[in-house]
């Protein structure tokens, strides 16, 4: 290690002064900072997924597309993920022992009832409960 620091040649005034570039991709270095260029080097790239569109709208609500998110990757907080800690907790509508994402949305009586009042009011007679 002592022998590659020394290897490199101190500065001197007669060279100019010292230039500060960043990584960009495809190796280059340029003389500015980007936070965009900086991301999509360190994220990890996965291929899109069919309902993206769905949850992440320009014009949608942070904080509602996030809980959207979280409830297509199964990884809101019910009762069976509560279970796994040690707490017991039922669903708050009908007292289902076994409350998971899609009891909560679809099984459910309470929001199978809200479910269909609500597409009923949106596509009228052309309701198909499945």
């Amino acid at each position: 290690m002592i022998a590659c620091i020394n290897f490199v040649p101190a500065p001197a005034e007669d060279k100019g002064a010292d230039l500060h570039l960043w990584r960009h991709r495809d190796e280059e270095d340029k003389p500015t900072f980007s936070s965009k260029a900086t991301w999509e080097q360190r994220r990890v790239h996965n291929p899109k997924l069919s309902w993206c569109k769905a949850v992440w709208l320009q014009q949608s609500i942070s904080r509602f597309a996030f809980i959207t998110w979280l409830a297509f990757q199964d990884r809101l907080s019910m009762g069976a993920r509560s279970r796994a800690w040690g707490c017991v907790q039922p669903c708050l509508f009908c007292g289902e022992l076994d409350e998971t994402r899609g009891h909560l949305f679809f099984a459910c009586p309470y929001s199978f009832t809200v479910w269909i009042d609500l597409v009923g009011f949106l596509l009228g007679s052309r309701v198909n409960p499945d």
